[in-house]
């Protein structure tokens, strides 16, 4: 695991920083200076080395801290700018748990997704075989031989009826509703599983 702040102030030197800012640090002595950005001045009173001190108002700090400062931003909120202004790869404990965490949630999406798919399955499975059924009760009451007994002619009345009002519940019933029809299907073809 890499420390944010550890690879950022390694790679962005403060004078690095302030150019890309726009601060415009001046060359006197062998070292740069700067017109303080934290107060008004006339003169360049920050020193920019490996860390930036203003001798006007007695700010101090590495780039990090600048770059919090100047933007009003908190110090990861800094490393993590200063971070993707330069380019900077940075793998740390929280990316890596990000990248886990999204990881899991497209797993979890395509596992719903396949159980979405495999529920929509069965429900067109029993909504076929219960259409056929409709359509041969349908045939079954229009063609009634007149030898039939009493009680089988009442059963393929009720089933018409039942099955008709069962693939209304697979056209427009809740997801609850569907699945109780496809159990009950089930028990009535066990040997055939949807």
């Amino acid at each position: 695991m890499q420390d944010i702040f550890e690879v950022v102030k390694k790679e962005v030197t403060p004078l690095e920083a302030l150019k890309r800012y726009g601060l415009h640090p001046i060359r006197k002595g062998g070292r740069y200076w700067l017109l303080c950005p934290f107060h008004n001045e006339r003169h360049p009173s920050m020193l920019v080395d490996e860390k930036l001190h203003c001798f006007g108002c007695g700010w101090h700090g590495d780039v990090v801290d600048f770059v919090a400062e100047y933007f009003y931003l908190q110090p990861l909120e800094a490393a993590q700018k200063l971070a993707e202004d330069f380019g900077i790869s940075i793998k740390t404990r929280t990316h890596r748990k990000k990248k886990k965490a999204t990881t899991q949630a497209q797993e979890k999406h395509i596992h719903e997704e396949r159980l979405y798919q495999s529920y929509l399955g069965i429900i067109d499975k029993t909504f076929n075989f219960l259409s056929d059924l409709y359509h041969l009760y349908g045939q079954l009451k229009a063609k009634i031989p007149e030898d039939l007994e009493q009680d089988v002619i009442a059963e393929a009345y009720h089933n018409h009826t039942l099955v008709g009002y069962w693939l209304d519940l697979l056209l427009e019933g809740t997801p609850q509703e569907k699945l109780y029809v496809v159990k009950e299907v089930a028990k009535w073809i066990p040997e055939q599983r949807f």
